[in-house]
């Protein structure tokens, strides 16, 4: 078969795939559940918790695998089960919606938080080409800071100051206890919206921002807020989620899906039950953020420019599990398979 017959193949199988979880979501929730998560993690190139096949293409995998997912959920089907009701009405705005999501998240969050991040910006940065000794003695912006993970390890790394923004009231309360455990006093958490940030203009040396804006009612003004605040001849991190191929046809189908039908405390505990370690939480925030934009590099650089940014630099290079270097290097049925993959960026003022 072409790869773009598969790719469409893979499409139309992905459609029935949800159609028999619609068929089966009243009575057999946990199922559902079951599959959601091994539909996350196969979707990616590789994955540290399961041996994945090097020699078959994740396109041909998932084209393959696909219809074991159905054949699952038709068995379930055939069983005995409870109908369930689930209360899924919330009238909330989004930005106090998507503060809940993440709040369960962070608050399940375990393990050494603050080296993890560390480490993880070493990795993004130093590999393509970035001195980390242009963060010392700066004035930096962690927007959209969450649990303030990567505030604290832009602190460690030598800032003058960080400041983590977020709306989300839970996560800004995790961020000071993360921030307090590990001694860093060179840090303030603020709540408040990237949409119209707190902040004089030109006041921030370095921006981070990671994954944040995506998830807003407004992709463009966050990134306009960010230019705002940022210092002539500033540099920030820019991170987005990409577009295109099955990878993210197969997230907008989950996001969709799941959040409009089984809670995310459920489907929480359904994966502890199953021991997942809580610091994957990517499978949880991807079916319950109320937003999830996926954007293509001809839309994000065409964006920067717009709103003046004059240099923009995609980081290509860092971890096994990033989608970058794939978009960039790979070849055509790899960009069937994750599109334009993620989008990360050093820009500049």
């Amino acid at each position: 078969m072409k790869d773009l017959e598969l790719f469409n193949e893979t499409k139309l199988k992905m459609d029935k795939l949800f159609e028999c979880c619609a068929d089966i979501k009243d009575t057999h929730p946990y199922a559902i559940v079951m599959i959601m998560h091994d539909l996350a993690r196969n979707i990616y190139p590789s994955d540290p918790y399961i041996a994945l096949e090097k020699s078959v293409h994740r396109l041909d995998y998932m084209h393959n695998v696909i219809d074991e997912y159905i054949a699952t959920l038709s068995y379930f089907k055939k069983w005995g089960g409870y109908k369930v009701d689930f209360n899924l009405l919330d009238n909330a705005e989004v930005k106090v919606k998507t503060g809940k999501v993440y709040g369960k998240l962070w608050n399940k969050y375990s393990g050494d938080m603050v080296n993890e991040a560390v480490n993880i910006i070493k990795d993004r940065f130093e590999t393509n080409d970035f001195d980390l000794t242009e963060l010392e003695g700066k004035v930096i912006l962690d927007a959209g800071c969450g649990s303030g993970r990567y505030s604290c390890a832009l602190a460690k790394l030598g800032a003058k100051k960080v400041i983590g923004l977020d709306y989300g009231v839970d996560a800004l309360e995790k961020a000071k206890e993360l921030a307090k455990e590990n001694n860093i006093n060179n840090i303030e958490f603020v709540q408040g919206s990237v949409l119209d940030m707190p902040f004089d203009d030109k006041y921030f040396d370095f921006v981070f921002h990671n994954g944040v804006f995506h998830h807003t009612e407004n992709l463009y003004k966050a990134t306009e807020e960010l230019y705002r605040v940022l210092k002539s001849d500033g540099q920030a991190w820019y991170y987005l989620y990409g577009a295109g191929g099955i990878f993210w046809y197969a997230r907008r189908k989950m996001n969709n899906f799941m959040k409009n039908n089984i809670p995310q405390d459920y489907a929480l505990g359904i994966l502890d039950s199953i021991g997942m370690p809580m610091n994957r939480f990517i499978f949880a925030d991807n079916w319950y953020v109320p937003i999830e934009e996926h954007t293509t590099k001809a839309e994000i650089e065409d964006m920067f420019q717009k709103i003046g940014f004059s240099e923009y630099l995609r980081a290509v290079n860092g971890r096994k599990t990033d989608l970058d270097y794939i978009s960039i290097k790979g070849t055509d049925k790899d960009r069937l398979m994750w599109g334009d993959g993620e989008l990360r960026y050093f820009i500049k003022k």
